[in-house]
Order: C-alpha cells, then structure tokens, then sequence
C-alpha cells in the first residue's frame, strides 16, 4: 500500500535491518561487502563525519529522481564509473544503500525520512537466502508461507544450480502465488 513507503507529510519511509554494519574495511569480503565499505566512505565524506550505520533491508524501495539527480551532481565521477560496469565490484557505489542513508542523514529532505528498522525474519521482512541444504530451504520457505510477511526477497546464495533447492523454490512459488499476475506471459 502507498501508507507503506510514503508519509503524510510528502515523505518517504527507509527501512533497515537492526544490525549494524561490519568495519568500513575494503580490502576483505566479497565484492558487495567492499562496494558496502565503498559507500560508507563517501557517505562519511558527504556527510562530514563517520557515522555508524545499518544495512538496508532487500525490500522495494521508491527513488525520488529529484534526491538520484543531486546525488549524480555531487557524486559525478561516481556514478559514472557506476554506469560503466556489467558487474558488481569492490568500487562501486550500492545506489540503494546510498540513497537511504543520503535521503536519512543528510539531504535537506531528511526531516521528511521516517527510518523503519526491520527484524529478520519476521512478520514484516524476510530474506531468504538460497543455499544447497534442503532441510534449511524447507524451513525458509515454510515460514515465508505461513508467516506471510509484508516484503521478502529470495537471494541466490549458491554457487553452483542444485536441482533439489530449485525444485524447491518453483514449489514455493507456485504455491504461494498460486495464479499468474496480470503481467505474466502464460
């Protein structure tokens, strides 16, 4: 529903998960968790100070293009290094993650910026991460199906396809939506 993501006031709702993020170190982890770092850099430098901050929750989010377009004028080189690559690396600025701490610390729109911190997994938020244990997707899958939360979001954590674990998901899927949207091509 719009009252989900948009304030009365003309704001706009952020959510983040209740943890807190790892150090600001971009020459370990995954490329995510260094474009993560990478972020936060240049949050600190926007900002004028190091702040602690939150994860964003892998929910759907709305982008005001009036607050993208004076990111992409203070950050131009930025998001035109963005723009150029295929692939996720370590150098790279995580839009979403950018866009909610921006739009929360420091554009002029922050009074407008309601932070929601989401618990995981829960009633409102959950992200279930696909890994080859079919025990583990059972139950991820069975508490997404019965708890029927607000927002979740399934990311591919395997790096190799498992037969089983896709059997799963379409299983998910086609038992929690059980008929096709409007959009699908059947």
């Amino acid at each position: 529903m719009p009252e989900d993501f948009l304030l009365a006031n003309g704001g706009q709702f952020v959510f983040f998960e209740k943890d807190r993020l790892a150090p600001r170190d971009r020459e370990h982890g995954s490329a995510y968790i260094r474009s993560l770092a990478y972020t936060q850099k240049i949050l600190d430098v926007l900002g004028g100070t190091e702040v602690d901050r939150r994860q964003t929750c892998h929910v759907p989010t709305l982008f005001d293009v009036g607050v993208l377009r004076d990111l992409e004028s203070l950050l131009p080189d930025e998001f035109a290094h963005n723009s150029r690559l295929r692939f996720r690396s370590g150098n790279i600025l995580q839009l979403h993650f950018l866009y909610s701490h921006y739009l929360r610390e420091i554009s002029s729109r922050a009074h407008l910026t309601a932070a929601q911190y989401l618990e995981r997994p829960s009633r409102e938020y959950c992200l279930i991460a696909l890994e080859p244990n079919p025990l583990r997707m059972i139950k991820r899958f069975l508490y997404a199906f019965y708890k029927r939360p607000k927002f979740f979001c399934i990311n591919d954590h395997l790096s190799e396809p498992s037969r089983l674990v896709s059997l799963l998901l379409k299983l998910f899927l086609s038992t929690y939506y059980p008929h096709p949207s409007s959009f699908e091509k059947t």
